[in-house]
């Protein structure tokens, strides 16, 4: 009986100098969050409260000025792949190669990315903007925080 009450005070002992050293290097060490096999246990994700992501904007569609801008991903009326994540992901490369003055990548994104996700119309112009906005209140209400025009590209097929 004296071995169990010594086993069950050790494993209690050590339980809690675990879950005491977690918390303690959750605090004290920058840079990172958890070093195995000491984890902090946090129970959420933590969620950026601003984001920043390139995006087009469709000015006109085979020659037809639009009445209003669209953004590419509410535009299925003309694209069928205008939600495809790869088009996104194409799009946010082409805006890191045009911020950063890369012409050739520019050239060679546009090749691809053209045909493939807009080569629906014959003629499309539209605007590269960076937009910034926090996800929840963007989700919710559609509200964006800043739009920064970047360039505009004309595609002919």
């Amino acid at each position: 009986m004296a071995e169990y009450r010594r086993l069950k005070i050790l494993i209690i002992a050590i339980l809690i100098s675990y879950s005491f050293l977690g918390v303690v290097l959750q605090l004290f060490i920058s840079g990172r969050n958890e070093i195995f096999p000491v984890f902090s246990w946090a129970l959420f994700a933590k969620v950026p409260n601003k984001i920043d992501e390139y995006s087009i904007r469709i000015i006109s569609v085979n020659g037809k000025p639009l009445q209003k801008v669209v953004s590419y991903n509410n535009a299925s009326r003309w694209f069928t792949k205008s939600n495809s994540v790869n088009a996104y992901y194409t799009i946010q490369t082409l805006g890191r190669a045009v911020s950063s003055g890369n012409a050739v990548k520019v050239q060679e994104i546009r090749k691809y990315f053209e045909p493939l996700y807009l080569g629906d119309v014959k003629t499309v112009k539209y605007d590269l903007i960076k937009r910034s906005f926090n996800p929840l209140i963007f989700k919710k209400y559609g509200l964006v925080e800043n739009i920064q025009y970047i360039t505009s590209f004309e595609y002919h097929r």
